[in-house]
């Protein structure tokens, strides 16, 4: 296995297993999407992080690329969030009870800039690190010393949306390339096992989303996305633990659908998501079904306010007679998420701030995510 530490990956993988020529790098993965989300989706966020069944500027053009508009001209858009610090309780029977935190990788930020090309296509260029987290190890027993352990995973994305509006249809695809670094501080490798050492793996991934929007009438539309998954292979300097074993990062397909409805024009609109994402292919899960729903509420043309809510689903698989125990029980990593928000517009500027807090979930992963950006059209 190339550049990692068997203890911190059983720590954070919170699973132990076995593979006989393919080991899953759980580090560098969706694995951690509990956490490791940043939630880039600009005033998607404050009404329950939807939008995959109504049109958006660029800073929500990653749920759907199909919703994708572009009023007139250009459009500049900039996002920064932050989440709060998780801290992780572990009572093992075999090197006793220790608490770990995850922290944000800073800064997590979205910039974009739209073009109206003509009537019927909008383009544009983005880069967001969507993914990312600190995993700090001080303390625990896979430290030594009071040594500063810790690894840092971050993923960098840059994407290339299209949208083709036809009227009632619209279709729309983002071009992406995403390049995953994961740096581990005071790493120990079997060829080194009492030297501490920083270790960087890394490997880089071309993908592409598709979606579609149907809007049959002014009062209602309907929306579609498809994400192919992928296997990527991480590259470092370090040695493989064995030729026989090669490390994987799996990050599987992603199906979205999800609705607008008008009830009262120009002055409510309601959404609901629906988002499935096929994790069954990684060791130990299930696939994962979450649901998002929220409004906007127009105060006036220049002032809305949304609220929201979404679930993050405990997808870990039980039943899995690959894996021999969990570091937490069933349920524990599950959270619901309440979200407010709001844009104010002054002229050509739109500012938009939104809050989504998983405390009133019952497991003990529960992360507060504030986000704050703006767009401007010109």
């Amino acid at each position: 296995m190339k550049t990692i530490i068997f203890a911190s990956l059983l720590l954070t993988s919170s699973l132990l297993y076995s593979q006989t020529y393919e080991a899953e790098d759980f580090m560098m993965s969706s694995a951690g999407e509990m956490y490791s989300v940043n939630y880039l989706n600009g005033e998607s966020n404050g009404r329950g992080n939807t939008g995959i069944g109504g049109t958006q500027n660029i800073s929500g053009t990653l749920l759907n690329p199909a919703a994708l508009r572009i009023s007139s001209g250009n459009q500049v858009a900039f996002q920064y969030s932050y989440k709060s610090v998780q801290e992780w309780e572990v009572n093992s029977t075999l090197i006793g009870s220790y608490t770990y935190k995850t922290k944000p990788v800073t800064p997590s930020a979205f910039i974009a800039y739209g073009r109206k090309l003509n009537k019927f296509v909008s383009a544009g260029f983005i880069y967001s690190n969507a993914l990312g987290q600190k995993t700090d190890l001080s303390g625990t027993p896979f430290s030594m010393d009071d040594y500063d352990q810790y690894y840092e995973y971050n993923v960098h994305s840059f994407w290339i949306p299209f949208s083709y509006n036809m009227g009632m249809l619209s279709a729309g695809i983002n071009l992406n390339f995403s390049y995953h670094r994961n740096f581990i501080h005071g790493a120990t490798t079997l060829q080194s096992p009492d030297t501490r050492i920083d270790v960087v793996s890394s490997f880089s991934r071309f993908n592409v989303q598709g979606g579609l929007l149907f809007t049959p009438a002014e009062q209602f539309s309907a929306g579609v996305t498809f994400t192919p998954g992928f296997k990527a292979y991480p590259e470092s300097d370090e040695m493989q633990v064995s030729s026989n074993i090669k490390v994987v990062s799996k990050f599987p397909m992603r199906i979205g659908a999800g609705i607008k409805y008008t009830p009262v024009k120009n002055k409510l609109n309601l959404y609901f998501d629906y988002n499935f994402v096929q994790t069954s292919d990684l060791v130990g899960y299930k696939d994962r079904h979450d649901f998002n729903f929220g409004g906007d509420l127009m105060v006036n043309k220049n002032l809305t306010f949304r609220a929201g809510a979404f679930t993050f689903f405990d997808n870990r698989d039980f039943l899995d007679q690959t894996i021999i125990t969990y570091a937490h029980a069933q349920g524990e990593y599950e959270q619901i998420f309440l979200t407010i928000g709001g844009t104010a517009k002054f002229k050509n500027l739109e500012v938009t701030g939104s809050v989504m807090d998983s405390h009133i979930s019952s497991g003990f992963v529960k992360v507060t995510h504030i986000n704050l950006g703006g767009v401007v059209n010109f």
